[in-house]
């Protein structure tokens, strides 16, 4: 869909929104909303995108892994995988082969993110000192890898629990896009013995169910913010 078109459509959903919150009708006023979820459901629009540009405020923040020496790429995905589930964007820069990434969210996905990512990278860290694989690299890839599809599906489930949208990253890559450019893509080799390693592991972490709960309250207590089902 061209950007002209889903600012149309964009524009169609707050008018219907608006409607449904004036009308004094409340049959009225649900048929307005159900029309309105029905088409943010339908081609993916983001809560974001039914306010004016200068009403939504991202913020860039530079999240260093370098100090995961031979894993740093395991904790970008780390950082890279939370970050997408809350609809942030997250791309890696690399400078004398130290790893960093560079995020563009909002001020609400940092608050839920950052903590998620630092409790998950410690769990990847102990693992790896317990387990001495030769390839740290592979190994951490691994570890998320098996992690994040367990994380995916409980976050996943959250959200449709309370009949939520799933934030999406449109909003917050247009975001990252206009202000530093599109990235390029990367690819990636791994040892496959520490690779399957790594998962076994990843599939026994800790996702932080205690966060997985304050976000189900919070979608129950405020609503959903956007996103795909």
């Amino acid at each position: 869909m061209d950007d002209q078109r889903r600012q149309k459509l964009a524009a169609t959903v707050a008018a219907l929104l608006a409607k449904a919150a004036s009308s004094e009708f409340e049959d009225e006023a649900r048929l307005f909303e159900a029309k309105a979820m029905e088409l943010m459901a339908r081609y993916q629009i983001e809560e974001a995108e039914l306010r004016r540009p200068d009403q939504v405020e991202f913020g860039v923040v530079e999240i260093d892994v370098s100090h995961f020496g031979n894993a740093q790429t395991g904790a970008a995905h780390v950082v890279w995988g939370v970050y997408k589930l809350f609809g942030g964007f997250a791309v890696v820069q690399t400078v004398d082969r130290r790893m960093s990434m560079r995020v563009s969210a909002t001020d609400d996905v940092h608050a839920i993110a950052r903590p998620l990512v630092d409790h998950l990278m410690g769990q990847m860290m102990a693992d790896i000192v317990r387990d001495r694989p030769r390839s740290r690299k592979s190994y951490s890839v691994g570890w998320f890898g098996r992690m994040y599809e367990r994380l995916e599906a409980a976050h996943t489930e959250t959200y449709a629990e309370v009949g939520a949208l799933v934030p999406t990253t449109d909003a917050a890559e247009r975001h990252y896009v206009e202000r530093y450019g599109r990235t390029a893509r990367h690819s990636l080799r791994v040892d496959q013995r520490d690779y399957q390693a790594g998962g076994v592991r990843g599939s026994q972490a800790d996702l932080g169910q205690s966060r997985v709960a304050n976000t189900r309250r919070a979608l129950r207590a405020g609503g959903d913010g956007g996103g795909r089902r």
